[in-house]
């Protein structure tokens, strides 16, 4: 396995909606599939309040999803850190 291609499958997908593969990939399928769940429960959340609030709440809801991505992100190059055992060097 690879550092790198966990951060982008953090990464690139989460920008999508979809945050979590990469920790599955990184074996640690309870974090990702928890990311996973409550990120689209999230993102289901935020568009009914997009749509209810004429999206205002946009001003919200992006900068969180920027903020969530980026964090578990980090989380996760942290992880790989303390976890060698589970990457190629």
């Amino acid at each position: 396995k690879d550092r790198s291609i966990a951060l982008a499958l953090e990464i690139l997908p989460g920008l999508f909606g979809f945050l979590g593969l990469g920790w599955m990939y990184a074996d640690n399928p309870l974090v990702g599939v928890l990311l996973l769940v409550g990120y689209i429960l999230w993102n289901i959340f935020a568009v009914v309040v997009d749509v209810v609030t004429f999206s205002l709440f946009l001003c919200i809801h992006i900068p969180i999803h920027v903020v969530a991505v980026s964090l578990s992100s980090f989380i996760l190059y942290r992880y790989t850190q303390s976890h060698p055992e589970l990457f190629e060097v």
